[in-house]
């Protein structure tokens, strides 16, 4: 009996024990993983302490460094594609100041940006005008309206001109930070973004193969990008627009346009000249890059397996109209007393004539000569611009002609 009990207490004594191990190694490796974390945490603080990665601001993380050079050119000290400008404005000058994504910014340099073009085509009338070049690449309106408030509006410009790219200014996905703040967890944001940019890349390889039409593989992931971006050009079976009668659609579509309204309000408050320019995208004016993105539409979002917005669009989507958002943009705009010049039928019409591309293949910005076309598209509608018209007349001492061609 004695034989058993001490068997069996040595049996229990070994459970206890294995538990005991089991125990200790599950929180070792709690404390490993800690202290690993705590460490990564240390070393990304000290070495990165004003990386931009880590910030949710698109005004930090995607705003240029101060002096650094880009090709032969060097930004200014506010990190602008720019000349250097003194903020005390030179007497008879009027001053334009420029905000928007990397369309202001540019894809060609300084010297071939179009609004280095515009401001010289201007200044060809004799007067004296400057265009502050104030583009930062990834933002969106939410970031144009901070951006004026917080640096715009010291330069005291006389007119402020917003650059509205229809390819993405138009929030598809409500995913804008509108209060952007530092992370608590630098760590933590390094994986998250490095779980995003792998999901990205899974999505794209499950899909990239099912492209159709002879399209050459660099082609493949600009295409890919296009297909899901196509809802806001979307007509349902009865011919309406869902980026104005689908109810999410439409709340993403007032909300690209409330900072544009903001910055009105802020302009009217300052006495201000305030004008929205609509930039097209490349698929709304070149057919041949349209023909290659539709031939692949459904049948790439409509196997999604994450059943994206785009999805839901794509199932109730019958044609499309690359128009739409131009003309809601332009109509909204304008009942809100928002001066608008749209680009869309210029750019359209060009591409109806004359084979030679004003965007970068595979990219989406314009090319030097869409610089240029953008440019001279832009001068005639700005030269009739009442505030610049009574400018005009101003330093001249003359009454300004009632029209410039």
């Amino acid at each position: 009996m004695g034989t058993t009990q001490n068997a069996e207490n040595i049996k229990e004594l070994d459970q206890i024990s294995k538990k005991r191990k089991v125990f200790f190694y599950i929180i070792m490796l709690f404390v490993a993983m800690l202290l690993t974390f705590l460490s990564s945490e240390g070393i990304l603080r000290i070495f990165f302490k004003d990386a931009k990665v880590f910030s949710d601001d698109k005004l930090i993380r995607h705003k240029g460094k101060p002096h650094a050079k880009v090709g032969d050119f060097k930004l200014n000290s506010k990190g602008f594609m720019d000349v250097e400008i003194q903020k005390e404005k030179a007497r008879g000058t009027y001053r334009i100041l420029a905000i928007g994504d990397s369309f202001v910014y540019g894809a060609v340099g300084y010297e071939k940006n179009f609004l280095t073009l515009l401001e010289n085509y201007l200044n060809d009338a004799g007067k004296n005008f400057e265009i502050l070049n104030m583009g930062i690449p990834g933002t969106e309106p939410p970031e144009y309206h901070r951006l004026l408030q917080q640096d715009g509006m010291s330069y005291n410009p006389d007119m402020v001109v917003v650059f509205f790219y229809v390819g993405n200014d138009i929030v598809l996905f409500l995913n804008k930070n509108m209060t952007p703040e530092k992370p608590v967890f630098y760590t933590l944001r390094l994986v998250e973004q490095a779980y995003k940019a792998i999901t990205k890349l899974n999505l794209w390889k499950i899909y990239s193969g099912k492209l159709d039409g002879g399209i050459v593989k660099d082609e493949k992931q600009y295409i890919f990008r296009k297909i899901y971006n196509l809802g806001k050009y979307m007509l349902d079976g009865s011919k309406q627009s869902l980026l104005m009668f689908d109810p999410k659609f439409s709340q993403r579509y007032w909300e690209s346009l409330a900072p544009l309204l903001n910055i009105n309000n802020l302009c009217k408050d300052k006495g201000i000249e305030f004008v929205v320019v609509l930039i097209p995208e490349d698929i709304q004016v070149d057919p041949k890059l349209a023909e290659a993105v539709l031939k692949n539409y459904k049948s790439i979002v409509l196997q999604d397996p994450n059943k994206t917005y785009s999805y839901d669009l794509a199932k109730k989507g019958e044609s499309f109209d690359f128009s739409i958002p131009n003309k809601a943009l332009g109509t909204d705009l304008k009942r809100y007393g928002i001066q608008v010049i749209d680009l869309y039928d210029s750019f359209a019409g060009y591409y109806k004539t004359d084979t030679n591309n004003l965007y970068i293949p595979f990219d989406g910005h314009w090319n030097e000569r869409g610089n240029d076309f953008a440019a001279r598209s832009l001068l005639g509608p700005l030269l009739k611009n009442a505030d610049i018209v009574s400018f005009m007349g101003r330093v001249s001492n003359t009454p300004a002609p009632a029209d410039f061609n």
